[in-house]
């Protein structure tokens, strides 16, 4: 939970895959909430709580350009393209962090 205040504004997931690698399932804020930091300040959190991690990754729509601008501006880059990887008929981009 991500809380502002004592307000719920957002959630974020993750899942350790083995003792080198977490997947990063998902980073929402709530509409209202974005383009305040949030976000930001949530994934360098989180980053440093991972630090023992050699490998993160996450999938994020290739058209969310804030998310990808922010994840990039931490240091995760593009590794391939997913096409229907939820089975929606949209893609995703597997973006990587490698320490």
């Amino acid at each position: 939970m991500i809380l502002k205040e004592n307000i719920l504004v957002g959630i974020i997931s993750y899942k350790i895959r083995d003792k080198d690698h977490v997947y990063i399932g998902g980073l929402i804020i709530k509409p209202e909430f974005q383009k305040q930091g949030l976000g930001k300040q949530v994934m360098e959190k989180l980053l440093e709580e991972l630090k023992d991690y050699k490998e993160l990754d996450l999938v994020v729509h290739p058209e969310n350009f804030s998310a990808i601008k922010l994840y990039k501006s931490l240091g995760f880059i593009e590794k391939s393209r997913l096409e229907n990887h939820y089975g929606d008929g949209e893609p995703r981009l597997l973006l990587v962090l490698e320490r």
